[in-house]
């Protein structure tokens, strides 16, 4: 499965829960490997399911060994952020600087339907906040308050011009207000 595009709707709805039950066993086996292998091959740290087309709450996370983490949820956050470049598969070339958690408790199954929870920091946090929001329909610069640190970044992707009408109206609907 590749990715769909940035302008695709699949990516700016909320997705749904994945069934753990025995009899989807194979098809979550598949899509673990495929949310991997599609990861690796284009040099991400995490990639949603939705990146693939496909709406279920589940992601690819590299780490030592990647796994796939299913219906995730945030279960405590650290009041203290730390500021970190981000980029997106969705958006390649693009780069923000953002706010993150130092550090957050997570709760979410593996594939095999077993029950995790852990205190993740650093990188492992800040990706596992980013495909969050993929899951909830949002895009890495969401809440990113200002437009004209947007329109810089913009201008120093090399795919800035193509992405600025689409952003700047994704912006325009979930902001409410233009500029």
């Amino acid at each position: 499965m590749p990715l769909v595009k940035y302008n695709d709707p699949v990516l700016y709805q909320k997705t749904e829960p994945v069934d753990m039950g025995d009899d989807n066993a194979k098809a979550r086996v598949d899509l673990a490997a495929a949310l991997i292998i599609e990861m690796l091959k284009h040099k991400g740290l995490g990639l949603s399911a939705n990146q693939m087309g496909v709406p279920q709450s589940v992601f690819a996370l590299r780490r030592n060994k990647p796994i796939t983490v299913f219906n995730p949820y945030v279960l405590r956050a650290s009041k203290e952020d730390e500021s970190f470049w981000e980029g997106c598969l969705t958006f390649p070339g693009l780069y923000m600087m953002l706010k993150r958690p130092v550090w957050i408790e997570v709760q979410y199954q593996n594939v095999s339907g077993g029950t995790v929870n852990e205190k993740l920091e650093g990188m492992d946090a800040r990706v596992f906040m980013h495909e969050m929001h993929h899951m909830k329909g949002e895009i890495f610069f969401h809440k990113k308050p200002s437009w004209l640190k947007l329109r810089r970044a913009l201008d120093k992707c090399p795919k800035g011009e193509e992405y600025a009408p689409f952003i700047r109206e994704y912006w325009v609907k979930t902001m409410g207000f233009d500029f």
